[in-house]
């Protein structure tokens, strides 16, 4: 079972839709479904400070995710992570893309959640793997 921490998540998209990403994340990335995620929508300014304390880069962004490692041999639920995404930038992106901002945040938890899986689009060849898991995610919701 996954639990969740919602902080402001509810205003745009409800508690079942974002359990059903994190459910069609777990079974693409075969991760057992008994984790603690929290995920919070914040403001730029919010953003930006985690940002540049973290990652020493001074402008906000649309999405970062703090992982947490599972305890070796535990079958208990652990804590998988935090995720804050923007909002506003989501948004903004939105509009670029063409698609709704339900379609632009369900799009970011995708891909907070695979980076608390510890993928990353560092290298070309972490790209597109990570990039066709989340395409295949998407497209099975």
């Amino acid at each position: 079972m996954i639990k969740m921490e919602l902080d402001g998540v509810i205003r745009y998209l409800s508690r079942e839709r974002v359990l059903k990403i994190l459910r069609v994340g777990c079974k693409y990335t075969q991760t057992q479904p008994n984790f603690f995620i929290a995920l919070a929508f914040v403001s730029t300014k919010t953003i930006q400070r985690f940002n540049k304390q973290y990652r020493h880069i001074d402008t906000p962004t649309d999405v970062l995710s703090f992982g947490y490692k599972k305890p070796k041999g535990n079958k208990e639920k652990y804590f998988l992570g935090e995720m804050m995404i923007t909002p506003t930038i989501a948004r903004k992106q939105a509009k670029i893309q063409g698609h709704s901002l339900k379609k632009e945040l369900e799009f970011l938890i995708i891909h907070g959640f695979l980076h608390l899986r510890g993928y990353d689009h560092k290298t070309t060849k972490e790209a597109k793997t990570m990039f066709r898991l989340h395409n295949t995610i998407a497209q099975s919701l």
